[in-house]
């Protein structure tokens, strides 16, 4: 074979061949007599290592390039989730996948350039055999775009280290691979038998073709949706759920216990499922209907939520400036109401405690906690239990103790949220509810009491006699811009408190108690943010009767008492009694 000096392609063809013919001689000593199938090995060596040789430096600079500019760019554009990132998990993040996406480039103009300078001479040389080496490639082309369909999913796994994920790699191709080795089996036996007929060839490619289509399209099936996803969405999930447990273990609560679920029954059929994370309830299932409005599950209770279902403490509702003074020294809580006010014990407070576990015997259960000296800026060590206990008389009876080694101060009560027509209703418009009080305590307009009482006559919070919550709603909302009913109504005394009924199930709720207050709320801030048991929870769709000590009580004295003393013990306790 001769060539001229031409232009620079031919050259560069020349320098390709005489590159070729070295390593021919040098690595398989091949020179002078041509043998066609050692060439077609030795051909196949030499371009998977020229391959491997060039691919490294230029996919890992463009891969590098890639995934830096892709970070970047979003950083500065301040795209949600690249500014808050840290940025080497962001780069690992679109690096993977960046290194996918050159190899393939790669790949191809590695065979367009190698099949331009050397295949006319390489068929030329071994004859019918050197015409297998382009579907040879094409068939390795399919391959690494069949591996790539299902490396894909993995790359966006930010929990694991480097080898780990290659690992992972490995292991989630191996499905391709066993199919991959059946094909090329198949691929090499119509290689053998095209030998004896030539013909065979032309039937390699499309079969090959084919199997790989079929299978790259199920593939692209299963992992569509996981290929389609921004890897930003699965590292802000992954850094997310990291940031929470590591906040559970700060406050000593194991993940395996925030996962544990409790239910109760009675022989009516009323069954109740409960955590310890919060003491939440759950679900609360009356007549088939389950009333409480709740979360997905048992651990989303330990992360931020509208206090569906738990127990507020050490103070349930709000602690003006969240401070206040007892015997004379000064004690200043956490301001976690929009860095103002102290709002139901803290953002660590009773509510995302994981409690203990103390009794357990069908329709009851006993949760246990100790809250120490300065926890959320309150004083001394506060043993606190609270017993839910569901009876036969279709009544649920929560019942709070607390008791103390310093004074202090405490207010506890449950804040579910009831909709009697179903937790998955609209709103709770509809719900007929009767409260056994003359008046109100008097609030600013960050709903902070003045230490003054308003009397219910005449106003849209007059529920003396049984009114719908729809009906006036609006008007309650607009006296102290709260959007609806969010105040404390000063109870006549130990007892019957309130009555809920709803005319589409035909379940009523009456409420007692021995608290010399009952906050009603009906859900203002559910915004459809939150969403629980496969609802998306709006304005207004569930209501709360939370009993309980005046609001700010300790900055009031003519309120009534929210000091626990050394040797004392606080109780009270509230019922919900259900008929249908």
């Amino acid at each position: 074979m001769k060539f001229e000096e031409g232009s620079a392609g031919d050259r560069f063809r020349f320098g390709a061949i005489r590159v070729r013919e070295f390593y021919m001689r040098e690595f398989f000593s091949l020179d002078g007599a041509f043998n066609k199938y050692a060439g077609f090995v030795a051909d196949m060596v030499i371009l998977s290592f020229l391959w491997i040789f060039f691919s490294i430096p230029f996919v890992t600079i463009g891969a590098s390039t890639t995934a830096l500019f892709y970070v970047a760019t979003r950083r500065l554009a301040n795209r949600e989730g690249y500014i808050s990132t840290d940025f080497w998990h962001a780069f690992k993040a679109n690096f993977f996948r960046a290194t996918l996406l050159w190899l393939i480039v790669f790949g191809i103009i590695f065979m367009i350039v190698w099949n331009m300078l050397l295949l006319p001479d390489v068929i030329e040389e071994m004859g019918a055999l050197g015409s297998i080496i382009l579907p040879a490639q094409v068939i390795i082309l399919i391959e690494v775009l069949f591996i790539a369909t299902w490396l894909f999913p993995v790359t966006a796994r930010f929990d694991m280290g480097f080898k780990e994920t290659l690992k992972s790699s490995f292991f989630l191709a191996n499905r391709h691979m066993l199919t991959s080795f059946l094909c090329l089996l198949t691929l090499v036996a119509l290689g053998v038998l095209s030998l004896f007929w030539l013909p065979l060839l032309l039937f390699i490619p499309g079969i090959y073709a084919m199997a790989a289509s079929y299978l790259i399209m199920k593939v692209f099936k299963k992992h569509r949706p996981e290929m389609d996803k921004d890897p930003m969405l699965e590292l802000r999930e992954f850094e997310r759920q990291r940031d929470e447990e590591r906040r559970l273990a700060s406050l000593g609560i194991l993940k395996e216990e925030t996962e544990m679920i409790y239910e109760l029954r009675n022989k009516n059929g009323m069954k109740m499922t409960v955590t310890p994370l919060g003491c939440a309830i759950i679900s609360l299932e009356v007549s088939g209907v389950d009333v409480a409005l709740g979360l997905d599950s048992a651990e989303d209770y330990g992360k931020k939520h509208p206090f569906f279902g738990v127990a507020v403490g050490r103070f349930a509702n709000r602690i003006d400036s969240g401070k206040f003074t007892l015997n004379g020294v000064a004690y200043e809580l956490e301001k976690n109401e929009n860095g103002i006010h102290h709002l139901h014990g803290g953002s660590n407070g009773f509510d995302k405690t994981c409690w203990s576990v103390g009794e357990v015997d069908g329709g009851r259960i006993v949760f246990l906690h100790e809250s120490p000296d300065g926890d959320s800026g309150y004083p001394g060590n506060l043993r606190a239990k609270i017993t839910y206990t569901l009876t036969d008389a279709n009544v649920l009876r929560i019942d709070y103790e607390a008791e103390t080694d310093t004074t202090t101060i405490c207010n506890l009560t449950n804040h579910s949220y009831f909709n009697l027509e179903g937790f998955d209703a609209k709103d709770v418009y509809a719900h007929e509810v009767e409260i056994c009080s003359d008046k109100i305590t008097a609030v600013n307009d960050v709903l902070i009491p003045t230490g003054d009482f308003i009397d219910v006559t005449g106003t849209p919070f007059d529920f003396r006699t049984a009114q719908t919550i729809g009906a006036r709603i609006t008007a309650a909302g607009d006296v102290n811009n709260t959007g609806g009913y969010d105040h404390n109504y000063v109870l006549r005394g130990e007892g019957k408190a309130a009555s809920v009924f709803a005319p589409k199930t035909g379940i009523r709720m009456t409420v007692s108690t021995n608290s010399p207050g009952m906050q009603l709320y009906t859900g203002n801030f559910l915004d459809g943010t939150v969403t629980g048991k496969g609802v998306t929870y709006q304005k207004h769709s569930g209501f709360c009767l939370e009993t309980q000590l005046f609001p700010d009580g300790i900055n009031h004295p003519n309120f009534p008492s929210c000091i626990v003393k050394k040797g004392e013990v606080q109780k009270f306790y509230t019922e919900f009694k259900f008929d249908w």
